[in-house]
């Protein structure tokens, strides 16, 4: 398994919907002294031989999908997006893509479903805690439109999740479209400038984090970051 080159120097532990994690929290990424990013992480146990109490006490965690390619809205490419209500302001392209459930029935069905309950849990809590509305207009879609966060702890109307990759970071200023982690099913690394060279609603697998930052004069945001995406057959 191929991950981002933020956990080369990292512990991080791959979960899927039944996993059970050690008082979760989001913990600051080291390199984000501008844009203040937290990741979702899980404590380590104390009797892990990997703990070191004097440098990180935390896991990063990585989530697991089986899954499609929305075929609707994507740019899963190394030209990307750039999003920014401010002419003005720096702008952080990013690639991105919505995720949706492999099959309509089923074992993987069901497990997506319980990754999106997950998920929806995960924004419910940190709403609690912050006392504040987290905007999900970046991780959380439904039929039809946008969907939020359902209070009551379940998927509800959430049907598709969007995961991203930062082309081009404002903290280092270099481009990383050519490190954008997409495999093919031999494994090798498969990046495109084209949008027709990705493979919609075929199966992959799909490892990605959770991000919150609290932007000026907005709410809490969380997103999806893409850490590797593999066909899966």
């Amino acid at each position: 398994m191929a991950l981002n080159l933020l956990f080369y120097t990292h512990n991080f532990l791959t979960c899927r919907s039944d996993t059970e994690l050690v008082d979760p929290k989001w913990i600051p990424i080291l390199d984000a002294r501008k844009t203040k990013e937290c990741i979702y992480s899980q404590a380590f146990p104390p009797n892990d031989p990997h703990h070191d109490k004097g440098r990180q006490n935390h896991i990063f965690i990585v989530f697991e999908a089986i899954c499609h390619i929305q075929k609707e809205d994507f740019n899963l490419t190394t030209t990307g997006d750039a999003i920014t209500g401010d002419p003005e302001a720096e702008i952080e392209p990013y690639a991105y893509c919505w995720l949706e459930a492999p099959t309509e029935t089923g074992p993987l069905k069901w497990e997506w479903d319980q990754l999106m309950a997950w998920l929806n849990s995960i924004v419910c809590a940190t709403e609690e805690k912050y006392s504040e509305r987290v905007n999900t207009e970046f991780l959380f879609d439904g039929d039809g439109g946008d969907a939020g966060a359902n209070s009551e702890g379940s998927s509800g109307d959430l049907k598709y999740l969007q995961v991203n990759f930062k082309l081009h970071h404002l903290v280092d200023k270099h481009f990383h479209g050519n490190d954008m982690p997409l495999f093919d099913i031999d494994g090798k690394h498969c990046i495109s400038s084209s949008v027709n060279d990705i493979p919609i609603e075929r199966p992959i697998c799909a490892f990605f984090t959770l991000l919150i930052w609290p932007p000026p004069s907005s709410s809490l945001t969380v997103a999806a970051s893409i850490q590797s995406i593999h066909l899966f057959e």
